[in-house]
Formats: C-alpha cells, structure tokens, sequence
C-alpha cells in the first residue's frame, strides 16, 4: 500500500511521516493537495486486487463490491467453522476425559469397597419347600423377621440382582431356596427322608452382598423393578433393552357365582422410557390369564390365556427391534404362562395359570402373557442436556382365591428389566 506523497499534500496529518490531503485554505498563496496519477492508480490496484484475487469480477455498475467480499469474508466464515470444530472436539475430549476419570474413580472404590456385606445373622426356621415360620436369632441392625420372611430396611431393593443372598442351613437339608421381594426375602428350605421331601427345623445363617456401588458415576448397568433417572447429554448415544413385564396366572376357584376379579390374573406394569417427563417409548406388560371356575361336573369355565402386550414408540430412536412376547397357555395339559423372550435371563415371563380345582383338572386358570422387549438406540440431538427416567413394571400378581380356603391362587408374572449400555 502507497501512502500520499503529493509534494504539497500537509506534513504529519495522521502522525508522524503520513501526509494527508488538505484544502490548505489557512495557507496563503499554497494550493490544496493535488493527487499523483502514481497514487491513485496504486489506490486502485490495492482495491480492485481485492475483489480480483478472491474470483471477483469487477462490475463497473456495482457499488458494493467491496461491502459484499468483506461483509462475507470467506477466510473469516472458514475461520468461524475452525473454531466451531475446536470447541466441538475439544468438548468431545473433555467428555471422554471426564467419563475415563469417572470410570477409573468408580473402579477404584469398587476395587476397594465391594463387594461389601450388607447384612448377616442366624434365624430359626420351621417349614418345608413351599415356605415357613422365621425367627430372628441374632443379626445386622434393622433387619428383622416378618412371619416367613426376613425383612430389610426400606433404603435396600432386594430385586437388585447386584445383591446376592446366600442362605447356609446350618442341621442336615436336602437344599435352601428363596423368593426375593423389594424389601424381603422368603425362605424354603427342605430335607428329605427316603424318597419324599420333609420340612427343616433348625438354624441358618445368611448373609447380603452387594456386588457393586449401586451409586456408580456411569448410568451403563442393569435396571430391576423401580423408578430411575439420569441426564444424557447433547451428541450421547445410549443403547436401550427394555423387557415388558409378565402378566399373572388366573386362579382355579368354587363358585356358584359370576366370576370375581381379583380371581383373574393381572398385567404386567408398563415399562416406560421418558425424555425430560414425555414417554417416547411404552413396553406394555403381558396380560393377565383369567381364572377358571368351578360350579359343578356339568357347569364351569376353564380360564383363557393372557394377550400379549403392545410396544409403542413415540420419540425419534436411531434403530429399534421388537420382539414380541409370548401369549399364556390354556389348555388342562398346559396352562402356565407365556414363555420369556428376554435376552437377559428369564426377565417378563408370564405367570402360570393354576391348577383346575375340578374334577380331572377342569377349571385351570389360564396361563399370564409374557412381556415384549424392545431394543432401541437413543442419541440426544439437542444443544442442550435431557432428563431420561426409566419406570421399570412389575410383574402381574397371580390370581386370588374367591372366597374358599380350597381355591388355588394363579402364579405371579416375572417383572420387568432393563439395561443401558453406551455406543
């Protein structure tokens, strides 16, 4: 670039060695500055280079040929995108980053705090295969005997399958069982004497461990019955297996009546899968069997077998796959419930149907639905962080006895399960 350099043109007008033009009008006898062809035409070049040398051709009728280049100045608009891409990889690594420290701190006080007793003691037990009386002997604070249960403090989910309970029968037994609940679990333990199985009297230890920090930094891990939320943040792409629960068995029952429903089995709770409280997925669990009744030789109905629930899907997913569940039996033969179709043990079966209560078997229950699952792969395109609740359902409850002691009650749907795995 030339500066001004017209022999008359006003010494230092902006600073120091750069002249400027001038009307010299309080100069007497000087003329204002005249211009050089030199300058001028260098004046030119500077601009018209410009607009040549970034592909423009010069429009002799366009004014704003300059405005239009730097109004959109392709190297600053290239400059703009560089930057964007930094601040996105380097988020990109400070997410990483964050997620490898995260993951090492949870492995560590894995490593270092689990897996860890949550209770132990000594109860007394009387019964046999199917359940008995339980008496606290001695024990971990708040954890107490119910009839024939021993029961936990309400802050533990005993359906976590990261607690293992392990049950050791202290007098001679043929083998130790249990049924988990929320916050309990049932014993049955047996002997045996020749060929037929007798109740256990006697002593049993047992203790509960937890295998993991159920408070981990990672959301990746399994899901049991129960209420869970966690934030998914923009770009982040979770894989979804959602496994509907079991709907329950019908009951087998005596009655000269219409039917009673709470005889019927029941379905299985919904699964749903919430964005910041909208579902955009709902695994509906299996139906429930009806329950079979029993009039007399010439007069009863047989109950029906359980439907399969719907899958819906509302949000925008990445992929999904459906597999459907299984519908209940119902047949005298047969009438337990629909098989699981879950890729992670046997989560969704459906309840069995009871045994008919009349002659020959006749009046069974039908056999609860088992749930569908649904595996879908979920990214947050938003710019900003989203809230994803998980509500995992429980199983159907079996069908309840009518009014006689002799009624046969239908089994329990399995509940519901999911897991959440990062891609």
């Amino acid at each position: 670039m030339k500066r001004i350099d017209s022999v008359n043109a006003r010494p230092d007008m902006f600073g120091t060695g750069k002249k400027g033009f001038h009307s010299n009008e309080d100069v007497p006898g000087q003329d204002a500055t005249y211009l050089t062809p030199e300058w001028c035409n260098m004046v030119q070049e500077e601009i018209a280079n410009v607009l040549e040398k970034h592909g423009v051709v010069l429009n002799p009728n366009n004014r704003q040929q300059l405005y239009e280049l730097l109004a959109t100045y392709p190297d600053l608009e290239n400059l703009a995108a560089a930057i964007e891409a930094r601040f996105a990889a380097e988020a990109a690594f400070n997410k990483n980053a964050r997620n490898e420290l995260q993951s090492q701190i949870t492995a560590l006080l894995n490593y270092v705090s689990y897996p860890r007793i949550l209770a132990s003691g000594v109860f007394y037990y009387n019964g046999g295969e199917g359940g008995g009386t339980v008496t606290m002997i001695g024990g971990t604070d708040g954890w107490i005997a119910d009839n024939d249960k021993i029961k936990a403090p309400d802050i533990y989910n005993l359906t976590d399958r990261n607690i293992g309970i392990f049950l050791s029968p202290e007098a001679a037994n043929e083998a130790p069982s249990f049924d988990r609940d929320i916050n309990s679990f049932k014993p049955k333990i047996y002997n045996r004497s020749g060929t037929n199985r007798i109740g256990y009297s006697g002593q049993v230890s047992f203790q509960v461990l937890q295998h993991k920090n159920p408070n981990s930094t990672t959301v990746d891990g399994d899901y049991p019955a129960g209420l869970y939320s966690f934030v998914l943040q923009p770009g982040e792409t979770k894989l979804f297996t959602l496994i509907g629960a079991g709907g329950g068995g019908g009951a087998s029952r005596r009655s000269n009546n219409s039917s009673y429903p709470l005889s019927n089995g029941q379905a299985g709770a919904d699964l749903l899968l919430k964005v910041n409280g909208e579902n955009i997925a709902v695994v509906h669990g299996g139906g429930g069997g009806t329950q079979g009744v029993w009039s007399n030789g010439s007069a009863y109905d047989n109950g029906q077998a359980g439907a399969v629930g719907a899958v819906d899907i509302i949000g925008a997913f990445d992929s999904t796959t459906i597999t459907q569940g299984k519908v209940g039996n119902a047949t005298k033969e047969d009438h337990t419930g629909g098989a699981s179709v879950s890729p992670i043990a046997l989560f969704g079966k459906g309840g069995d149907g009871a045994m008919g209560i009349g002659d020959e078997g006749w009046s069974f229950g039908g056999g609860g639905a088992s749930g569908s699952v649904l595996v879908a792969q979920y990214t947050n395109n938003s710019t900003t962080n989203q809230t994803i609740t998980l509500v995992v359902g429980r199983g159907g409850a079996g069908g309840q006895k009518g009014g006689y002691d002799s009624d046969i009650v239908g089994s329990n749907g399995t509940d519901g399960f999911a897991r959440v795995a990062s891609v």
